[in-house]
C-alpha cells in the first residue's frame, strides 16, 4: 500500500475518539451539556450543547449520534471478539518484532561492510537507530503485563472493533468513497449522508452560524484526506478484516 500522509492520518482519527467515549443513551433522555454559563450553540435529540469550543461541539453531537445509531442497529462488541483481537494483535506484533530483528541484523552486516558510500552509511544508521529504540519499546511493553494494562488494552480492542462494526454498517447503508485512516478505513461519504439525514430529521441542530462550517469542514473538505481509489479491489474489500494481520 502506497504511503498517506494527509491531515487525515495526523490523528489516531476523529471518528475512533469519538466512538471511544461512547455510552448508552437512553431513550427520552433529557440533559444539558456543559456550563450553562457558555452559550447554547446546539442541541442533539434532547440534550442542550453549551460551550465556546467548537470541537467540543462536534464531539459531542458525534458521541451522541453514534451511541443512538448503534443502539437502533444493535452493535455490540462480545468479550469473545475482543479477545480474539487481543490473540491476534499478540501474534501480528509478534511475527512484526521477528521481522524488525532480521532487518536489524541485515542492517549490522551492511554498515560493516567497507564498500558502502558515506550517504549510504548514514541512510543504514538512521534505519538501524529506529529499529533499536522499537526494541527498546518492545522490551518496556513486555514489562508492563499488569491488570491496568490489560483494561486499557481490552477498552482499545473494544473501541477499534465497534469503529470497524459502524464503519462497515454506514457503508453497507450509504456506500459512498472510503478513506484511509491510522486506525483502518473510514467511510467517509457515509458519515456526511448520515450526518445530513440526522440534521433533516431534527436529531441534532447547530444554533450559532459560526459552528456551521467548523463541524462540517471534516466531512465536506476533500483536500484533508486520501480516498481509496473508486472500483478497486482495495476498497471493495475494505471492510472485509476486522482482526489484526487478517
Amino acid at each position: 500500500m502506497e504511503k498517506h500522509n494527509k491531515r487525515t492520518l495526523c490523528a489516531v482519527g476523529l471518528i475512533l475518539l469519538t466512538i471511544l467515549a461512547i455510552e448508552p443513551i437512553a431513550s427520552g433522555e433529557t440533559d444539558v451539556y456543559g456550563l450553562q454559563e457558555d452559550p447554547l450553540v446546539a442541541t442533539v435529540f434532547e440534550t442542550g450543547i453549551h460551550s465556546r469550543d467548537s470541537e467540543e461541539v462536534q464531539y459531542v453531537i458525534l458521541q451522541r449520534l453514534m451511541a443512538r445509531y448503534a443502539e437502533d442497529h444493535k452493535i455490540d462488541v462480545s468479550k469473545d471478539e475482543v479477545d480474539a483481537y487481543l490473540l491476534a494483535q499478540k501474534r501480528f506484533m509478534a511475527l512484526d518484532r521477528q521481522r524488525r530483528e532480521l532487518r536489524r541484523t541485515e542492517l549490522a552486516k551492511q554498515l560493516q561492510s567497507s564498500n558502502i558510500t558515506d550517504e549510504q552509511r548514514s541512510t543504514l544508521d538512521k534505519q538501524l537507530e529506529i529499529l533499536n529504540n522499537l526494541a527498546e519499546a518492545d522490551g518496556e511493553a513486555a514489562d508492563e503485563n499488569s491488570p491496568e494494562v490489560r483494561a486499557y488494552s481490552e477498552q482499545l480492542a473494544k473501541a477499534f472493533i465497534f469503529r470497524w462494526k459502524v464503519n462497515r454498517a454506514l457503508y453497507r447503508q450509504y456506500g459512498g468513497r472510503i478513506i484511509y485512516q491510522q486506525a483502518g478505513p473510514e467511510p467517509l461519504d457515509a458519515y456526511r449522508t448520515f450526518l445530513q439525514e440526522q440534521e433533516a430529521m431534527g436529531h441534532f441542530k447547530i444554533l450559532d452560524p459560526a459552528y456551521v462550517q467548523k463541524f462540517w469542514h471534516y466531512f465536506v473538505t476533500d483536500e484533508l484526506h486520501d480516498f481509496y481509489k473508486p472500483g478497486s479491489e482495495e476498497e471493495a474489500r475494505a471492510f472485509d478484516k476486522m482482526l489484526p494481520g487478517q
